[in-house]
């Protein structure tokens, strides 16, 4: 394992192009630096910069260690990066949920996203079989729908009751209501609808 303080200098000193400045940005001595440098070439087993007067032009070798100080400091900016606590009111939040429902919910995710400039949400108006695949393939973050999911993988919280209303033609007001009258009238046809009726 390279130390990683001896990839910092060396890194440094190649982007300043001067030991000087390099002592000066981390806060070393000039022979401070010379020896991170120094013990760093010991580590690779090779010469990573060539010296000559008060100058010095990098090596094959030392391009390739350049090379590899950069991407552990990206990974080590990106590690940071992804400690950080999530805003509740920033990023893209998917959803999904029926159309009734859907119009009633939009003008309230609108005037979320207006007090909230960096949320954005996409609602898109789906069937109750759709939502629940949907939330499997993690193509939505969540969805509302009006049955329990079966599948144990997912997590269902209730969040209200609404009363179902069937409307029918005003001839069958003092029928019994039951599947047989339901067929005969026939179905305003849904993919929720294909759901087995009890």
């Amino acid at each position: 394992m390279i130390n990683p303080q001896w990839l910092t200098t060396f890194k440094t000193l190649i982007e300043t192009g001067h030991f000087t400045q390099t002592a000066d940005i981390l806060h070393m001595t000039q022979p401070g630096v010379s020896q991170h440098i120094k013990k760093l070439e010991q580590a690779c087993g090779y010469q990573l910069i060539t010296r000559y007067n008060k100058q010095f032009e990098i090596t094959e070798q030392g391009l390739l260690v350049y090379q590899y100080a950069q991407q552990q400091t990206q990974q080590y900016q990106t590690l940071l990066h992804s400690l950080q606590i999530d805003s509740p009111y920033d990023g893209i939040c998917r959803l999904a949920c029926s159309g009734s429902f859907a119009l009633s919910l939009y003008p309230q995710l609108l005037r979320l996203q207006q007090q909230h400039p960096k949320l954005h949400f996409h609602l898109e108006a789906a069937p109750n079989h759709k939502i629940l695949d949907d939330i499997e393939n993690n193509t939505i973050d969540m969805g509302i729908v009006t049955q329990e999911p079966v599948n144990n993988q997912l997590q269902a919280t209730m969040i209200g009751q609404e009363p179902l209303c069937l409307v029918l033609p005003l001839r069958y007001k003092n029928s019994d209501i039951n599947i047989d009258l339901l067929t005969t009238c026939g179905l305003i046809n849904h993919p929720d609808a294909l759901m087995p009726i009890s």
